[in-house]
């Protein structure tokens, strides 16, 4: 029987784990009209005003980015709003899915009120995450991890449903199940790479988790897959003509396997789990050697309980000593896929200890076998759907696990609570899930508040009103990007621009063209500084109707070397620069790149304007 705290010292504990994740929440409104990134926030933005110049298919976010941009007024404070209440209810979906399976297969895991607020707090806090690594904009991945999560919990939900009489179609786990092949679906259209394993790895485990018959679960995926094709037809339906979306998507896959991308992808992502695991291995080092130490001792020990119970406080205080003293600065302020690595590593260390535990305790026993192997099942999961979420990035797959990692506090408030019920004490738990809340919290304020991703310093220097966009948002920004923003808007308006009209920014700054209120014609980002991406740009700027492409204002955004080695890809989209264009900008530079940007306009465009003042 576990021992309980003393009722103050345990609304002690209460408090702190709901108030950390309750500070970062306020900390990132007191953050939400400042910063902004040109680069890919630019993007998400520039995509939803204007979905109709994204010609890739991949992914359909920005489609449903750009109806919601509408409905609130293109404001980009309220969509930043929006993106932390996706963030907010998918977790609380999840972790609602989460209490109903634990209740019914493993109430050891979550043994009370006091413990399951505990858990909440903690991953919340790790819901926020993401804010630490990207802007705070509706991006695919923020539209992922909701769906992901959300879809995670009525999935549990789904499997912790007592059989019922036998019918075919058992309404109350179809239900959960059906909202779970709709949120499938809807993931399918934002990132397919996410949406296939899910949809697979979830039905795997409700066939071998779910209590109901082979008959009521083949019923179930019925509604699963008709509620997939619902979603479906609703998207074609409202959102995207199908035969376009057959054609970027079918490209897609054609392209993926001819060209080895996928065998490619999956062999970096075997190297990085090796790296990583090979780091931890390293890093915890003395962690592993104290916990070894610590279960010789244990074990040595079983035939006094007293002495082991006291060894065990020495232990614990030495394991943790060693975490937050050794290990802990390595990984704390490091806003990489290192962060995720102290988690992977934590995890493992609490398994590891937990195991060790039952073993010295000779304390394995459960209330029946079927619950233990549901909840081992379940365990596994909620291990892999980060990495299920992150499945597909072109970044370190460690580092998009960031924003759905809420599933790993999960699994670490389980074991935190089977280390309670080992030791008859609800110490462990109450330490571990604040250390990891308050570790959770300050990678959160270090990434977002401190450092914030490519806005050009810290959120509170981010003091200058600034209009963004067509209509227009007002954002805190820094001085230099302030003041860039600024000349750039008043030498275009000087020179006929109007909200709309077309601007082809090169390199990778089309955060200028959403704040100037234009257009990027065809694509929203040209040229991303690397040559591989060079002959797909050309082609997509060769699609633009040519009258259009040559109206269009130039935006050089590079140095020298670079520019020479680029100009002539733009004689092969038939842009005569710079004999055919007039640079109408005062030297300007880029708040995030620092290098010199140059605003050119058509001498076509300009010439009309000495005439008649403002004629396009």
């Amino acid at each position: 029987m576990t021992r309980h705290l003393v009722p103050s010292i345990a609304a002690a504990f209460r408090l702190l784990l709901l108030l950390v994740p309750a500070a970062a929440v306020a900390l990132f409104l007191a953050g939400v009209t400042r910063g902004f990134d040109f680069t890919d926030e630019g993007f998400y933005y520039l995509s939803f005003a204007h979905p109709e110049n994204v010609s890739d298919n991949q992914t359909s976010f920005f489609i449903f980015g750009a109806k919601l941009f509408a409905l609130t007024g293109h404001s980009i404070v309220a969509m930043r709003l929006c993106t932390l209440a996706a963030m907010l209810g998918g977790t609380l979906l999840f972790l609602r899915g989460v209490g109903q399976f634990t209740a019914a297969f493993a109430p050891a895991l979550s043994p009370d009120r006091e413990h399951r607020l505990l858990v909440l707090g903690s991953a919340l806090a790790a819901s926020l995450l993401g804010f630490a690594i990207s802007p705070p904009a509706l991006s695919y991945n923020f539209q992922n991890a909701c769906c992901l999560l959300a879809a995670s919990g009525f999935l549990l939900d789904a499997c912790s449903r007592p059989r019922t009489a036998v019918r075919l179609f058992d309404s109350g786990t179809i239900a959960p199940l059906a909202v779970f092949g709709a949120l499938v679906g809807l993931e399918f259209f934002i990132k397919f790479s996410s949406s296939l394993p899910l949809a697979a790895g979830g039905f795997v485990l409700f066939l071998l988790v779910g209590r109901q018959t082979i008959a009521q679960k083949a019923g179930a995926a019925g509604a699963l897959l008709l509620c997939a094709g619902l979603i479906a037809a609703i998207y074609f339906g409202c959102f995207q003509d199908m035969r376009h979306w057959q054609v970027g998507i079918f490209g897609t896959f054609s392209a993926l396997r001819d060209s080895g991308y996928a065998r490619t992808e999956l062999l970096r992502y075997g190297r990085e789990f090796g790296a990583t695991y090979a780091a931890l291995a390293k890093d915890f080092s003395i962690v592993w050697i104290v916990a070894a130490i610590a279960f010789g001792g244990a074990l040595a020990l079983r035939r006094a309980p007293r002495w082991q119970a006291r060894w065990a406080v020495l232990a614990g205080v030495s394991v943790l000593g060693c975490m937050l003293g050794l290990i802990l600065p390595e990984y704390l302020f490091g806003m990489n896929d290192a962060a995720t690595s102290f988690y992977s590593g934590t995890l493992l260390l609490l398994a590891g200890v937990a195991v060790g535990s039952g073993l010295a305790r000779r304390d394995f026993h459960a209330p029946s076998a079927p619950a233990t192997w549901r909840a081992i099942l379940a365990a596994g999961f909620l291990f892999l759907l980060p990495y299920v979420g992150a499945f597909g990035t072109n970044n370190a797959i460690h580092l998009n696990c960031l924003y759905q990692l809420a599933p790993w506090f999960v699994l670490a408030g389980w074991l935190l609570a089977a280390l309670d019920h080992v030791w008859h004490s609800a110490w462990p738990s109450r330490l571990g899930l604040l250390l990891l809340t308050a570790v959770a919290a300050g990678q959160f304020y270090e990434g977002y508040w401190i450092r914030p991703y490519r806005a050009g310093g810290e959120r509170p220097d981010m003091i200058g009103l600034t209009e963004l966009g067509s209509p227009s948002s007002t954002l805190g920004l820094a001085a230099q990007g302030h003041e860039f923003v600024v000349i750039g808007r008043q030498a275009l308006e000087a020179h006929g621009f109007r909200p709309g009209d077309d601007l082809l920014v090169f390199f990778n700054l089309p955060g200028f063209v959403f704040a100037m209120g234009g257009a990027s014609p065809g694509h929203p980002w040209y040229f991303q500084g690397s040559p591989r991406n060079y002959d797909l740009d050309l082609m997509r700027l060769n699609f633009i109707p040519v009258e259009r492409r040559r109206r269009a204002f130039i935006v050089r955004n590079s140095v020298e070397k670079d520019w020479a080695d680029f100009q002539p890809y733009l004689r092969q989209a038939g842009l005569n620069f710079p004999e055919d264009y007039t640079l109408i900008s005062p030297p300007m530079t880029s708040p995030l790149t620092r290098v010199p940007v140059e605003i050119w306009a058509p001498k076509a465009r300009l010439a009309p304007a000495a005439g008649s003042a403002g004629a396009r």
